[in-house]
Formats: structure tokens, sequence, C-alpha cells
């Protein structure tokens, strides 16, 4: 399963994939957010909040490939992964580097 699609996560659909008469469909750069994951025919399948469909004889919602969808990434939730400590590993101060000192040529 795609790291990002759990529920609660935001997305964005992309376009593309099957279209079935009588069902809702996602709006291509529009962001949805995930109701439910699950394992289907095309791979993962997402069920959105703002996109229900009526449940099927077989008693599952339609719902649609992951692969349609790309994750929107909060910029905080961007800049915590470069400043969050790996599980494990020791918090190192960075080190100090000299600031440059500009090199001057005289003439004799």
């Amino acid at each position: 399963m795609s790291s990002w699609a759990r529920v609660g996560a935001k997305c964005v659909f992309i376009g593309g994939g099957y279209r079935h008469d009588g069902w809702n469909y996602p709006v291509a750069n529009t962001v949805y957010t995930v109701r439910s994951a699950r394992v289907g025919l095309e791979g993962l399948i997402l069920l959105l909040n703002e996109v229900r469909n009526i449940v099927q004889s077989n008693g599952v919602e339609p719902g649609f490939g992951a692969y349609l969808f790309k994750p929107v990434i909060d910029i905080s939730d961007d800049i915590a992964l470069f400043h969050a400590p790996c599980p494990g590993l020791p918090v190192v101060p960075p080190a100090v580097v000299p600031k440059r000192q500009s090199v001057t040529s005289r003439s004799d």
C-alpha cells in the first residue's frame, strides 16, 4: 500500500481511469480526502469523503485506483521530514564551519 494512502490523507485526482455509467467521479486537479482504502482488481482502491457511490450488488462501493491520485504534501510535513531525527540515531549538532576569509593580493 502506498505510504500516503491512509484514512484522512489528502490527495489530488490526476485524471484517467475507466468510466462507468451511473457512478460519481472525482474531478481532475481537485483535492480529496481518503475515507477508506482496500485492495481491489486495480491494486489499491480509494474511497473518498467527497465522492460517494451506491453500493453494488456485490456489497462493495465502487472506488478509484490509487494510481490515479497524487498525495498532497503540506509544507510543514515536508520540512518535518528533514528536521526530524532518525529513530535510533544519536542527535549530533551540525559542524561549525568557520567563515571564509577573503584573500587580497598586494603589489609591492
